[in-house]
């Protein structure tokens, strides 16, 4: 935490493994304060010098704040020269407030104040709120999104909704127009819009849930993924994904198709995967298995990611990703 009273704010920037050679490493900076307007220009690079395992950035506030509460400055590690990103690559800190008056714009938000809507005639709602004055009356706006559709599974809701004078939220009520269609609960979202006369604020989304028919079990098959061993080494540890399924019996085998990302590289840093695998007849679930290749080239700890892909005979449900990690060569 830095004010415009002389307090600084310092972000530490470290590094591991030699300090022979001078290091400069690059970094991008964020947030509502501004480089070089509120606190004093930072280049966007740091050199830690040759001997030395960290150096500083300061945060020098030019004066005071120019709003009334706390704003926070990002800092993000870039990719150079010399040098791998490690964890954490992020950080913050926050220039304080200037303490005058609060602030008086309309600011908005939402929240799920009644949760769950059904056939049965139980309604949802979401309320939004506003701060500041309620002089007048305002109109926000707002989408709406999930499987449940407007005008179809609840009834119409317009878009926007007016919180009047004197009052500071008003209510979007989801009235179910019958029984689910879905034997499973759906969720309904709603997100605030832009629009004239407030600003959006947080919480800015909110779900709430339309309960499903309870007519029989989805009999669908549904794919999810979970990391069953989570690490894997250089020295003979293998890290595994477990795909399974639910729903639609076992009688079969299913292929379930995913997709690999993270800093290891497939067929370079673990044994080639081939994108997919097959959960055989009889059975719930399979293996994918990361052997790595040899030790890390890296002297931290670097992730795979592995995400299910939509393939025939199945549907991606949830967890559809999960990341092992491959142990640093330290």
């Amino acid at each position: 935490r830095v004010s415009g009273s002389g307090d600084i704010g310092v972000f530490t920037i470290s590094r591991t493994g030699s300090t022979a050679a001078a290091v400069t490493v690059r970094y991008s900076l964020g947030g509502t304060p501004q480089n070089g307007v509120d606190y004093q220009t930072l280049p966007g690079s740091v050199t830690i010098p040759a001997g030395a395992s960290s150096a500083d950035v300061k945060v020098v506030p030019t004066g005071p704040s120019r709003w009334p509460i706390d704003k926070d400055v990002y800092l993000m590690l870039e990719q150079g020269t010399g040098y791998i990103v490690g964890t954490p690559n992020f950080a913050t800190l926050t220039i304080a407030g200037n303490n005058q008056p609060s602030d008086t714009r309309t600011w908005v938000s939402v929240a799920a104040s009644v949760p769950v809507a059904s056939a049965s005639g139980a309604i949802g709602v979401f309320t939004i709120s506003r701060t500041a004055s309620t002089a007048a009356a305002v109109t926000v706006r707002y989408s709406l999104g999930g499987t449940p559709q407007n005008g179809v599974d609840y009834q119409t809701l317009s878009g926007s909704v007016t919180i009047p004078a004197g009052a500071s939220s008003a209510d979007v009520k989801v009235v179910p127009t019958g029984p689910s269609r879905w034997p499973i609960d759906k969720d309904v979202y709603l997100m605030l819009e832009q629009g004239t006369g407030y600003i959006v604020g947080t919480p800015n989304y909110a779900t709430l849930t339309i309960a499903g028919n309870n007519q029989p079990a989805d009999t669908r098959t549904w794919v999810s993924v979970v990391a069953s061993d989570q690490r894997a080494s250089g020295s003979g540890d293998i890290g595994v994904f477990t795909v399974s399924r639910t729903g639609g019996g076992t009688a079969s085998a299913v292929t379930v198709r995913y997709s690999l990302g993270g800093t290891p590289q497939n067929g370079v840093d673990y044994q080639t995967l081939p994108g997919s695998v097959t959960i055989p007849a009889g059975a719930s679930s399979a293996d994918v298995k990361v052997v790595p290749t040899g030790p890390s080239r890296w002297p931290i700890d670097k992730d795979v990611y592995l995400m299910l892909e939509q393939g025939p005979g199945y549907i991606v449900g949830t967890p559809n990703y999960t990341t092992v990690t491959i142990a640093g060569n330290n």
